[in-house]
């Protein structure tokens, strides 16, 4: 992907389609999320590789969990986008409050390995670290 005149051959794009329990709503355009346009980290490191929708602050709106597992060389790491709500009241996935975290961060120790933090979010220490 070309992005500001460089090329990243590993950039990844999450993307978010919004709808209720009757399904997707077609109607509004999709929300293209990538590191580099106002998301922390690296946009080199495969982003979105392992994504999970959950409401991590219970405020009723799922915030989008973003695995980066090759950003850091090969460290990884994990994004947090919180949802809020947007200019025309809904609620949307947002930039502001956006969270970057390393391995280190959440008690990984990196002993000459490729972590590849974020490559698996779901049902992984990773997640539970982040929840509490």
């Amino acid at each position: 992907m070309r992005l500001w005149g460089n090329m990243y051959e590993k950039m990844g794009t999450v993307t978010v389609r919004y709808g209720s329990k009757a399904g997707v709503d077609t109607s509004a355009a999709p929300q293209y999320v990538y590191q580099g346009n106002h998301v922390p980290g690296d946009p080199n490191g495969n982003f979105g590789t392992a994504v999970l929708l959950t409401d991590l602050d219970h405020d009723g709106g799922a915030d989008l969990i973003a695995g980066t597992p090759w950003a850091d060389n090969g460290d990884g790491t994990v994004t947090v986008l919180p949802s809020g709500i947007a200019a025309d009241g809904t609620r949307r996935i947002g930039t502001a409050g956006a969270q970057l975290f390393k391995p280190g961060q959440v008690g990984m120790e990196i002993l000459n390995a490729i972590p590849e933090f974020g490559s698996v979010l779901q049902n992984s220490r990773q997640v539970s670290l982040i929840n509490t």
